[in-house]
This record gives C-alpha cells, sequence and structure tokens, in this order.
C-alpha cells in the first residue's frame, strides 16, 4: 500500500468511508460537487479551494472523475447509497462536507441551506448535524 493512502487509512473521519463501493464512494463525492457548486452564484463559480477538496477525495477514493450516477439519475440517484450509510458513515460525511463547506471561507446561508435540505432526505436532521459537528471539535 501507498505511503499516501496509508495516511489516508489512519484518518479517523475517512475510515468508515474507506471500505465502502464505489457507487458509495462516487455518490459522496457527487454530494460534494452539488454542495461546492451551490453558491456558484454568490462565488462565481467552484472556488479553488473547493476543487482541491473534491480532487483530495477523488483521489482518496480511487475514482476517475467519471460520475455517472448523477449524471443519470441526479439527486435522487446518489441518495439511494447514501441513504445506504450506517450512522459511523453518516458522522464522517456531515464532518466532510462542513469541511468542504468550510474549504473556502466561512460556509453561506445557501451553503448551509442546501446541507441541510439533502441530508434531510437521508434522515439527517439539523440537531444531528450540530451535535455531530461538536462532538468533532
Amino acid at each position: 500500500m501507498s505511503n499516501f493512502l496509508k495516511k489516508q487509512n489512519s484518518n479517523p473521519i475517512l475510515n468508515p468511508l474507506i471500505s465502502l463501493s464505489d457507487n458509495h464512494k462516487e455518490s459522496i463525492v457527487s454530494l460534494f460537487i452539488i454542495l461546492a457548486g451551490s453558491d456558484q452564484h454568490l462565488t462565481g463559480g467552484i472556488t479553488k479551494k473547493e476543487f482541491a477538496f473534491l480532487d483530495k477525495h477523488a483521489e482518496i477514493f480511487n475514482l476517475k472523475n467519471e460520475f455517472t450516477i448523477l449524471e443519470k439519475s441526479g439527486i435522487d440517484g446518489i441518495l439511494k447509497y447514501l441513504n445506504d450509510l450506517n450512522l459511523a458513515q453518516r458522522e464522517s460525511l456531515i464532518i466532510l462536507t462542513w469541511n468542504l463547506l468550510e474549504s473556502d471561507e466561512e460556509p453561506n446561508d445557501v451553503e448551509i441551506l442546501d446541507m441541510n435540505k439533502i441530508l434531510d432526505k437521508m434522515g439527517i436532521s439539523t440537531q444531528q448535524i450540530v451535535q455531530t459537528l461538536r462532538q468533532k471539535n
């Protein structure tokens, strides 16, 4: 195993997600893509820091930048896989999603509302998001 992958496998936030199927991993990065672009009317597009975050996680998950689930089925397609996540995986997803939103600056209202709407469709409440993020710190 390469040193890069060993280093990533030792990350407690990523560990619950590493063994997921390719479709699950693609769905996670697709969620990141949706959220990175959710405020483009305010920021002029996905920022360099958001692109770096997306690239990093596509590489960690060994994805080839082919996001067929999102392209073919949209948000409902990725939710099909995201809804399968267990509690530890959902908590990791919450933390990583917040890390994406923080990657370029303080998350804005549009990003937070879009995150809440999508995670709510997975049965993740705002209360659970706040609790998970508080435990992270």
